[in-house]
């Protein structure tokens, strides 16, 4: 679990998702499943809020270890989406 503060902290994951090719899908509200089609892992990727703080889970080995991992900022990425068409509605 990392608790998730700013672009600055999610930097390098940022880069690293970027550059690699990950498929995310959307389980339910705050829950995904993120796929590396480079080598067809498939992790799960979950977001929750205690006492006003962001954090976020991943199943991946760095993401177990409660470091910032790519597939926590694709999922991320998808999560902010998703609230936005909900704020325009």
């Amino acid at each position: 679990m990392i608790e998730l503060k700013s672009a600055e902290q999610l930097s390098k994951a940022i880069a690293r998702a970027r550059a690699g090719s990950l498929f995310v899908r959307f389980v339910q509200f705050r829950q995904f499943k993120v796929e590396n089609r480079q080598n067809g892992a498939t992790y799960d990727v979950n977001f929750f809020v205690r006492a006003g703080r962001r954090f976020g889970h991943c199943t991946c080995k760095g993401g177990e270890r409660g470091l910032a991992c790519k597939h926590i900022v694709a999922a991320a990425a998808v999560q902010t989406g998703i609230a936005a068409m909900r704020r325009a509605h």
